[in-house]
């Protein structure tokens, strides 16, 4: 990814959903993270688990969930942008990268000026989607819901 901006707003959350499903990976993740944005599809073929080592019951994606965190994030970012665009060519005047912050619970504030334009169909969007990456990356179907949930969960719902 080329962009610093997009590349530390995908690193913040990345953290925020990793510590949730996979906090024994914290350690090493920012030399993941940092390996993962070099050159990702190195860091997936090196994450993905070798069927050799399954067999002898070693839990291999235990110690590998990062770059799919990372793959994730950034496919929702790829839609989140889409969704800012619109938001922009709608009438609101911030940058791109500015509403995409405030659709996270992390960076929103209940004083926040750039109201929330996610709606419930959005974040179903984004949960199917992180649903059908996971599937891409052949986690296991309860990690894959696990990083589903947490990555919707760092999503601002619009208000009532």
């Amino acid at each position: 990814m080329e962009d610093p901006d997009a590349t530390l707003l995908i690193s913040d959350v990345a953290r925020e959903v990793l510590f949730e499903i996979a906090p024994q990976e914290m350690p090493i993740f920012p030399a993941a993270s940092r390996a993962y944005f070099a050159d990702p599809q190195s860091a997936l073929k090196q994450a993905q688990p070798k069927d050799d080592v399954l067999g002898f019951g070693v839990d291999a994606l235990a110690v590998v969930v990062t770059p799919a965190v990372l793959y994730v994030l950034s496919k929702v970012f790829e839609l989140l942008t889409g969704v800012a665009k619109k938001a922009i060519e709608d009438g609101l005047a911030k940058e791109i990268s500015e509403v995409i912050r405030a659709m996270f619970k992390k960076f929103h504030s209940s004083r926040s000026e750039i109201p929330s334009v996610l709606t419930r169909e959005h974040i179903g969007l984004i949960h199917s989607n992180v649903l059908q990456a996971a599937k891409k990356l052949r986690l296991p179907a309860q990690q894959a819901q696990a990083l589903a949930n947490a990555v919707t969960a760092q999503l601002v719902l619009p208000k009532e």
